[in-house]
């Protein structure tokens, strides 16, 4: 049985299109992830300062093991690592995206208050022509959370804005 804060971490990957592996303990040991991200990145010049998050690198040695991303030596070099600013974005509680109808809300089975619109009613599905399951996804993603800059915003439009001036493009 799992506990309600595992429960809660779940489903908030799952919001996020997370995936979720089950691994070894062993998979998160840190004893070559500063040489596998070298090899992978071509330098640590990037990630110096990352690697004095511990649970940051233990993830990335988990990464790298569950990805076997060593075992191609064609991409050694390739790979880049970045942090994420996360004040490009807004954020919103769980009451503000239903208040919003942004997208359709995964019911809650300890039987949350408050009204759950239809999946129709949602922004989400008024936007959502995606033929793949792939874009449908990142649509959500787009709309929760959403950005803040307008230059942001802008490049989204006009990479959408490509797929529909060129029919070749979207069927590529």
């Amino acid at each position: 049985v799992e506990s309600a804060e595992m429960q809660r971490v779940k489903q908030i990957l799952d919001c996020c299109s997370v995936a979720i592996a089950p691994r070894k303990r062993a998979d998160f040991k840190l004893d070559d992830v500063e040489q596998d991200l070298e090899r992978l990145l071509g330098s640590l010049t990037q990630v110096l300062p990352h690697l004095e998050l511990r649970q940051a690198m233990s993830a990335v040695a988990c990464l790298i093991k569950h990805m076997d991303l060593m075992s191609d030596a064609s991409g050694f070099g390739q790979y880049k690592m970045e942090t994420l600013d996360l004040t490009q974005y807004l954020r919103l509680d769980a009451a503000a995206i239903r208040a919003l109808d942004l997208v359709p809300i995964q019911s809650n089975t300890s039987g949350s208050s408050g009204s759950s619109s239809s999946p129709s009613s949602t922004l989400f599905h008024t936007l959502n022509r995606c033929r793949t399951s792939m874009g449908a996804r990142r649509l959500s993603r787009w709309l929760r959370p959403p950005l803040l800059s307008l230059e942001g915003i802008q490049l989204r439009q006009s990479l959408l804005g490509l797929f529909v001036e060129d029919a070749a493009l979207r069927y590529a």
